[in-house]
């Protein structure tokens, strides 16, 4: 089964208008703005600075904080049938 990782970007629009499994990697942008429609997971690290709002960052300890192995473990949950 296909998922869609991304951030909170054009591709999360249009993976969820297309009704896609989708895991969304949230930094600089607030989660609760945004309805999954039960699709997938929002992966939020809740950085004392985020959210932002930022385009870019010095250091992105938002981002960072998202491990490989929460991004892993959450594609895996979504792609279960």
């Amino acid at each position: 089964m296909d998922v869609v990782v991304c951030s909170d970007t054009l591709a999360m629009h249009l993976a969820l208008a297309l009704k896609k499994k989708t895991v969304v990697l949230f930094g600089p942008t607030c989660p609760a703005e945004i309805e999954m429609y039960g699709r997938g997971p929002k992966l939020f690290a809740g950085a004392e600075c985020s959210p932002c709002y930022k385009q870019t960052c010095l250091r992105p300890v938002c981002m960072k904080r998202l491990t490989p192995d929460m991004v892993l473990k959450a594609v895996r949950e979504v792609a279960v049938p």
